[in-house]
């Protein structure tokens, strides 16, 4: 996160929050195995900053929160449902367990692409109560890590 675009902001704490959780946000993506060079990481993290502020978008998300996210990034709603459909693929590829730690419960499948923004504006409306996820391996009693294999 540049500081120097938070000072200039100060004042206003209004944008202040929003680069705040903007910041967890994209944080949270890259520790699911999510980077920038998808353009499904951007509107993930704007449908769900969007989502923060106004829940009941996740209850029409076709209608109302993608249209919002691609007016955005001047771009069609089916673009948006792409690339947030790819990110969601991807951490479910890359990171099931913690997918499934953040979701707070365990999940069989994938989730769609609503259910994953539920579940990333949950976690980020609430993190401030929440260990790091940096933690997420536990050790077992032999002091191997739960997700290691034990030779």
């Amino acid at each position: 996160m540049r500081t120097d675009h938070i000072e200039v902001f100060l004042n206003n704490t209004a944008l202040r929050t929003c680069n705040e959780e903007e910041a967890k946000i994209k944080e949270l993506l890259f520790q699911l195995g999510i980077t920038s060079k998808y353009t499904g990481f951007f509107f993930t993290s704007c449908a769900v900053i969007l989502s923060l502020r106004q829940p009941e978008r996740l209850l029409l998300i076709t209608k109302w929160l993608y249209p919002d996210v691609a007016k955005q990034f001047n771009t069609d709603w089916r673009n948006v449902e792409r690339g947030i459909r790819s990110v969601v693929e991807i951490a479910w590829e890359l990171c099931p367990e913690k997918l499934s730690r953040i979701a707070m419960r365990e999940l069989n499948r994938r989730p769609s692409n609503s259910q994953f923004i539920s579940i990333l504006t949950h976690y980020i409306a609430n993190s401030s109560s929440r260990e790091p996820l940096t933690e997420f391996h536990r050790s077992t009693k032999n002091g191997a890590r739960e997700n290691e294999k034990t030779e």
